[in-house]
């Protein structure tokens, strides 16, 4: 509205421009003119946005047009750290995987410009090998949860010389045999691309106790015989009727 003391002016073109504004009263008349200048913003492209699989790093590739850039984290799950935020090329660090906005602020003279970058840290893989056990035998079965239906189960610690014997090494609920008591520790690994992530899980074995009541016998109504048990070092009799005692040998 060029009728108006307050109109707006848009220009197709940056540079310097010069506008007239002139009052009429009567026969009188007044003119005064103001000079403005008008600048280009500067570029700002943070580059496209990302996925990273199974890292909490990322290198941003933004473009920098003229003057200086910034970054700055906008929204996020966590706190990111950037290593060298007025560099296009700085490397971020965040400390909670997520969906993650950066700005690339750019500033040249009076104006500055923005651009969105998304980096979405994604670790697919929450790996849960299962509980351990203290058996009483030398097998065990694994009981671990996958979202990838496979995965691999290898033993990590174990008595010297020891060996596991797997049923089906790359199944979240295989069998393991060992050739000798004691402590074991197993990790059951899954892969996914280039994500890795595992849990390990604790089992002891024991030496099967081998019960053994005596030979079977025959004795007439009013006599004794006496029992000799075998195979472990503590003992119940049952049912207990008759006996001398139900917790020895």
């Amino acid at each position: 509205n060029a009728n108006s003391a307050f109109t707006n002016v848009t220009v197709d073109s940056s540079g310097a421009y010069g506008y007239q504004w002139v009052e009429v009263n009567g026969a009188c008349s007044d003119t005064d003119t103001v000079v403005i200048s008008f600048f280009s913003p500067p570029l700002a492209d943070a580059g496209p946005s990302a996925n990273v699989l199974c890292d909490t790093s990322f290198t941003f590739a933004a473009v920098l047009g003229s003057g200086s850039g910034v970054w700055t984290q906008s929204l996020g799950p966590g706190v990111s750290t950037i290593a060298n935020s007025s560099s296009p090329n700085s490397v971020v660090t965040v400390n909670t995987m997520g969906l993650y906005v950066f700005l690339w602020t750019t500033t040249d003279s009076l104006c500055s410009n923005t651009d969105t970058m998304i980096v979405n840290f994604e670790d697919p893989l929450t790996t849960d090998g299962g509980s351990g056990s203290t058996e009483c035998d030398l097998d065990f079965t694994f009981g671990a949860s996958t979202t990838i239906r496979t995965g691999l189960c290898t033993q990590s610690s174990g008595p010297t010389a020891a060996t596991s014997i797997f049923t089906f090494s790359s199944y979240p609920t295989t069998s393991v045999t060992v050739i000798q008591p004691g402590s074991y520790v197993y990790t059951w690994t899954e892969t996914l691309g280039t994500c890795v992530d595992s849990e390990d899980v604790a089992v002891i074995f024991t030496a099967p106790v081998v019960a053994n009541a005596g030979r079977d016998t025959s004795i007439s109504l009013g006599n004794s015989v006496d029992l000799f048990a075998q195979g472990g070092t503590t003992y119940i009799w049952s049912p207990g009727i008759g006996l001398s005692d139900t917790l020895i040998p």
